[in-house]
């Protein structure tokens, strides 16, 4: 049973669809795990909580998620550089869209998270908490559309053609 190696297209497009599916994994966690107990902790009347675990739990995330999508459009980039198949333009730009939309519309409530006295931190850390799921969708809408290019790739996608193993 012969097999060819894999290509430098082929290969960029698994990992852009793999780092797709990190990101959007990290965001579903937040998105049904943390802002569901931050929420409940605000509902319970436990603002002290989130005041202290806030502080500590923005820079790590924010750590993570800028490798991710700095790792994201670097091999979405390379996907479409070697495929020339725009859809990888598409997936990595819904990634690189979470940077700017967590800056410009979550960065106020971050920010005064960080720093508020109790009084505020019901009311921001309800704002951040629905704020956040659109990250999931953009996130989400990356990694369907890079499923879908990887599934529907056409055996000469990035001017390699790919020979399939015999099945004998």
């Amino acid at each position: 049973m012969a097999s060819q190696p894999i290509s430098g297209a082929v290969l960029s497009q698994m990992l852009a669809t793999g780092v797709a599916g990190v990101a959007t994994g990290a965001l579903a966690f937040v998105s049904f795990v943390d802002t569901r107990t931050y929420l409940q902790l605000v509902e319970n009347g436990k603002e002290e909580i989130i005041k202290g675990l806030f502080p500590r739990w923005w820079p790590n995330g924010r750590d993570m998620m800028v490798s991710v999508i700095g790792l994201s459009v670097l091999t979405h980039g390379t996907a479409f550089y070697l495929s020339r198949n725009s859809s990888w333009l598409w997936s990595g730009g819904f990634l690189f869209c979470l940077a700017p939309y967590t800056m410009f519309v979550l960065g106020e409530d971050i920010d005064d998270l960080m720093r508020s006295d109790e009084k505020e931190v019901s009311v921001k850390t309800r704002r951040f908490c629905w704020m956040h799921h659109p990250r999931l969708i953009l996130a989400a809408l990356s990694f369907s559309l890079s499923l879908f290019t990887l599934g529907t790739r056409k055996p000469t996608d990035g001017k390699v053609e790919i020979v399939y193993a015999d099945s004998e």
